[in-house]
């Protein structure tokens, strides 16, 4: 039972303890789960039975919790990594064959523009550090500057160098006119970059502030299930 709302110019924050419904939510925005009732709109479009695919095209992108088991595939190169979902799409592909000169040109400018370390584009992913493979997957989901990006756990695992980066980029793109939904279980994260900040608990909003109106204690006790009331 959730109802928000993602507006351009904004990051909205979704706080809570992992297992309490954000991966569910973040799955049905995204086309990857069908919802069981309610309806999502995207700039007024309905996004109801509507698979990735349709919901990338319609200006979602995702950055996903487990990188390395849905953000890649490991054993392809890391230019093959950087058209996962675009491959199709002109002008990496124009449904016969895929332009191979194109795709890698684009990889280079994801690698020189989001700082990724690699010995070269034709370097498996699977090969490259944590913090690399996320500045990657990143820099592919908001190249084409989307209207909304999801982003889940975006710097859970990083060095401190790989997570101000990761945060910077997702607050350029805020300020661009994108709308981000930021799911973190990092307060001090959800605090430092977000507009607005939800707390759910047991698939519920407890509710919604922002950061200059609560403390990180208010949002932990929503977090174990008070609402914003009694907390």
């Amino acid at each position: 039972n959730l109802s928000l709302k993602v507006r351009t110019h904004e990051i909205l924050g979704i706080a809570g303890v992992s297992g309490n419904g954000q991966q569910e939510l973040v799955e049905t925005i995204t086309g990857l789960r069908q919802p069981l009732s309610g309806s999502i709109f995207m700039k007024g479009k309905p996004l109801d039975h509507a698979d990735a695919r349709k919901a990338h095209t319609l200006g979602i992108t995702h950055v996903p919790e487990e990188r390395i088991k849905y953000g890649i595939v490991p054993n392809l190169l890391l230019y093959e990594n950087s058209v996962l979902k675009q491959h199709r799409d002109a002008p990496f592909s124009n449904w016969v064959q895929m332009d191979y000169a194109v795709i890698k040109e684009h990889a280079k400018k994801l690698v020189e523009g989001f700082h990724v370390d690699t010995p070269s584009i034709n370097t498996r992913i699977k090969n490259l550090s944590g913090g690399n493979i996320q500045k990657l997957i990143l820099g592919r989901e908001i190249s084409g500057s989307p209207d909304l990006l999801i982003a889940a756990h975006p710097t859970y695992g990083l060095d401190v160098g790989a997570t101000e980066y990761v945060r910077k980029q997702i607050i350029e793109l805020r300020d661009h006119g994108g709308a981000v939904l930021l799911v973190s279980e990092d307060l001090d994260e959800l605090f430092m970059v977000c507009d607005r900040i939800a707390v759910m608990f047991e698939g519920h909003f407890m509710g919604e502030v922002t950061p200059d109106s609560c403390t990180v204690e208010e949002i932990g006790l929503m977090m174990a299930g008070s609402t914003l009331q009694e907390a």
